[in-house]
């Protein structure tokens, strides 16, 4: 189809107002610890290290999450410099590119109208946009997810360029795979099967999806690394899929524990409040009705729903967790917006009341971030301590390391962790992990000999530094949730 002038000069107004709310003040603010700090340690100690293969913190296997995210934001690094703003640019890019992803695809099987609103539905909802613009790996695991999803349904309707979709959709499904795990089998698998089961097109479909090629393409992509830590790292099965998939899922000893309609009631809030108008769902029925077996709507509503449905069954959640199930439901809703609008004009009011109200608060998100990251960061102490401590100087990172995960990005200096605790106690019985740690009883001995050293630690962990020992440190610097103190000063 032909592009007029009227549609390219909406896709640019759209993009410019994506761009301005996606990259607007992204490196205004100081990295925020657990999430943002973990990333952007072991992305700086892949690059410091020359080691691509193995991410690590302080040192230590990390061995929870495959490496793409890191190779991209090595790749950003490499690009714009090491600092916040080529961090978070990874997952801005990514959120921006899913947005005109779906965009394409509304376009596509709804028309130019749908796809607008299902552009505009994404780009202002606050959660969307939060996640684009925090250095977590959501944003790009959700990109590649929802690309193979769109690929999946257009090999299907496209038959004579079905062979090229479908070898997209393998490369994506590999592509997520190598970002966040298991998680990337289980959507689209779940998700297709129902879809297939549904409109009885089960035995065509796994003739015509070339799936011994696809696998062999899968495997070309993501089995490398894996293959690799499997023969260099005894405990990678047990800690990776064992722990990290199966007994997160299935185990109630994990954070993050939620009641099972959790996911349901977050993804209402999510929608809202486009979601909240009876024509929204006389035209999802319609659809399904009509255009059945072949409904992109019946398509989208399956894999939007059964991915809620899998993620409530786990123990452990997290609101993240659904970024890949918006695009769906957003498209899906831009579709019935564009027919409530073509037949009641006047509804444009309404759009407009709802739309300003959550620019105003895709604003507030980002403004809140601004003050509230401070609190979770420790960039005022690593510019502190870059400043006063010599290259020789030993530094500890007390107890648990999570508060403290971005000082080495802004620091760059050799730090120890005392004790393994926090993400780091899973490696309790690693030899390397032990000689790395300093234990607590090591410490103490420290502590009492009056050897000098530079220690950062939470506030709340001061009382474990002995009342007779507590005069004779230096404080050089605190603020209300942790302490940097000088031992054995001169």
């Amino acid at each position: 189809m032909e592009w007029t002038q009227d549609r390219r000069k909406s896709l640019y107004i759209l993009l410019g107002f994506a761009l301005f709310l996606f990259f607007f003040q992204l490196g205004d603010r100081p990295l925020r610890n657990p999430d943002e700090g973990r990333y952007a340690h072991i992305t700086s100690q892949m690059a410091d290290s020359g080691n691509w293969l193995e991410p690590k913190l302080f040192g230590i296997d990390y061995l929870r999450k495959p490496p793409l995210f890191y190779w991209l934001l090595a790749l950003s690094f490499k690009i714009f410099g090491t600092n916040e703003w080529a961090a978070r640019a990874v997952p801005a890019v990514f959120g921006l590119a899913g947005v005109f992803t779906a965009y394409f695809f509304s376009r596509k099987f709804f028309g130019s109208l749908a796809a607008a609103f299902t552009a505009i539905f994404l780009i202002v909802n606050p959660w969307y946009l939060h996640v684009s613009r925090f250095l977590v790996i959501d944003a790009v695991f959700s990109f590649f997810v929802t690309a193979s999803f769109y690929l999946f349904y257009l090999a299907m309707t496209e038959k004579p360029r079905a062979f090229v979709f479908y070898m997209g959709f393998y490369v994506c499904v590999a592509l997520a795979f190598l970002t966040k795990g298991v998680l990337a089998l289980a959507f689209p698998g779940i998700a297709i099967l129902i879809y297939l089961l549904w409109t009885r097109q089960t035995v065509r479909t796994l003739t015509e999806c070339h799936l011994f090629l696809g696998g062999l393409v899968f495997l070309l992509i993501a089995g490398p690394w894996f293959a690799w830590m499997s023969l260099n790292k005894p405990d990678f099965w047990q800690l990776f899929f064992v722990r990290e998939h199966l007994a997160r899922f299935s185990a109630e000893n994990f954070e993050h524990q939620e009641a099972w309609y959790f996911y349901p009631a977050l993804m209402t809030a999510f929608l809202s409040p486009w979601i909240f108008f009876p024509s929204v769902f006389r035209f999802a029925r319609e659809r399904i009705r009509v255009s059945a077996p072949a409904s992109p709507i019946l398509f989208l509503l399956i894999s939007g729903f059964s991915g809620i449905f899998f993620l409530s069954l786990s123990k452990s959640k997290l609101a993240t967790y659904v970024l890949p199930l918006l695009p769906f439901f957003c498209i899906a809703l831009g579709a019935a917006w564009a027919k409530l609008v073509e037949k009641t004009p006047s509804r444009l009011k309404i759009f407009y009341t709802f739309f300003s109200l959550l620019v105003l608060s895709a604003y507030a998100v980002i403004f809140l971030m601004e003050t509230v990251n401070w609190e979770y960061s420790s960039k005022p102490f690593a510019i502190y301590a870059k400043e006063k401590i010599k290259s020789s100087d030993p530094f500890f990172i007390y107890d648990h390391p999570g508060p403290f995960y971005d000082f080495i990005f802004y620091c760059k200096h050799p730090v120890r962790p005392i004790g393994l605790e926090g993400e780091l106690e899973v490696t309790r019985g690693n030899s390397d992990a032990q000689k790395i740690a300093l234990s607590k009883s090591d410490f103490q001995g420290l502590l009492a000999r009056g050897d000098h050293f530079y220690c950062l630690m939470r506030r709340s962990d001061w009382h474990d530094i002995p009342a007779a020992i507590q005069p004779k440190l230096k404080i050089l610097h605190q603020d209300i949730r942790k302490i940097l103190f000088e031992a054995g000063a001169p």
